[in-house]
């Protein structure tokens, strides 16, 4: 039902998801699939879907072993990695089972490989343990460590997957409203949840709906504290610069590469390659550059200037898996931007999914890696609250 009060159009709607990244594409998608009839309308600020995280990542699908005592991580990636090839195999998404190599560099990580294979056992996620010489052939790096050889990792057009979400969901009744800055939420009286959203030109809209889902992902904390002001939560934004290398590389791998896990956080500056052959370094871990700099604004994307010292940060990190690399071949590409969730001023490494106190409202927080993997999961624990 539409009205109009003092010039501004009010609408009432079952269920508003607030952000057209992956997560809030494959819930519209789920949710109008599995509850047709229900008016869904989805809220993005930006001109069109998947223009912060969800298109500034490795496009990595993972197999699942990283996430050990982060049980929301590791049951959706899981669950979510065969979701996705399903998905992708359904509707013809550009991918590749291209398979991942976890490397080791010193003898002091062996241990980690070795944890890393009793987890993949335990997880039921298929390993293969590598000799060095094995490695070393693999790669065509002769100084190279032991291994690990995950089969089940891949690669997947990111675009082309949302771009299919999108289409799905509004075949299936969901209505995209792009250049829609949601500015307030708060609970009604009598039920529901009352926002409002301004359009590209300043026009305001209302809408009444009966539940609301937040999968605005570094906007994610303003919208849950504006419906439960007690939470004390916070997205702070962390980024991660990539770079290409140069054509001399391109179609040189078909498999990923990964260095052990970094113990400060994140998989480690890593090689991956595209549905092209194109391959790429990164993401390093920048907790200072994104600082003072709202953790929704478009300029935590823009690459700026690269300093010789973060240049030579991932000459180093990639020559140790890549022989004859050159500093040279380095050349700057984009940003990614992790939205790493904090409650009570303390680091959430898990996703948290969060019902809000009134009932009507559901929260995705702190969706970073493995995002892209989970999120056909996530859509589907969303839909069974």
């Amino acid at each position: 039902m539409n009205t109009t009060i003092m010039g501004i159009s009010r609408t009432k709607v079952d269920v508003v998801i607030i952000g057209a990244g992956v997560v809030g594409l494959a819930v519209a998608e789920a949710l109008s699939r599995t509850h047709p009839g229900q008016s869904i309308v989805v809220l993005e600020r930006h001109s069109k879907f998947g223009q912060e995280a969800s298109s500034h990542n490795s496009e990595v699908i993972h197999a699942g072993i990283y996430y050990n005592g982060l049980p929301i991580k590791q049951r959706t990636c899981i669950r979510g990695r065969e979701l996705l090839y399903d998905f992708c195999r359904k509707w013809n998404i550009p991918h590749r089972i291209c398979g991942k190599l976890i490397v080791t560099s010193a003898p002091e990580q062996i241990k980690t490989i070795e944890t890393l294979a009793v987890r993949a056992k335990d997880l039921g996620v298929p390993m293969e343990r590598l000799s060095a010489s094995e490695t070393q052939k693999k790669l065509g790096h002769p100084t190279i460590g032991e291994a690990l050889w995950s089969s089940t990792s891949g690669i997947v057009d990111t675009h082309d997957f949302m771009n299919r979400l999108e289409a799905l969901a509004t075949n299936q009744g969901v209505l995209l409203m792009y250049s829609h800055v949601v500015k307030r939420c708060s609970v009604e009286d009598l039920g529901g949840v009352l926002i409002e959203a301004v359009d590209s030109s300043g026009k305001a809209l209302l809408i009444e709906a009966q539940s609301l889902i937040n999968a605005a992902g570094l906007g994610s904390d303003r919208i849950a504290k504006q419906l439960n002001p007690d939470w004390n939560v916070e997205i702070r934004p962390c980024r991660g610069r990539y770079f290409s290398l140069s054509a001399k590389w391109s179609g040189k791998f078909s498999f990923l590469c990964y260095p052990v896990p970094d113990p400060k956080g994140g998989l480690g500056i890593h090689l991956t390659v595209d549905m092209g052959g194109k391959c790429k370094l990164g993401p390093d871990v920048d907790w200072d550059s994104g600082r003072g700099i709202r953790a929704d604004d478009s300029l935590l994307y823009r690459f700026g200037g690269v300093d010789e010292k973060r240049s030579n940060n991932f000459y180093e990190a990639g020559s140790k898996y890549l022989h004859g690399l050159r500093i040279e071949d380095l050349i700057p590409d984009y940003i990614g931007v992790r939205p790493k969730l904090f409650e009570n001023g303390d680091l959430i490494k898990d996703f948290m999914i969060r019902k809000g106190e009134s009932g009507r409202d559901i929260h995705l927080l702190g969706i970073e890696s493995p995002g892209v993997t989970s999120a056909l999961a996530l859509a589907e624990e969303i839909c069974a609250i």
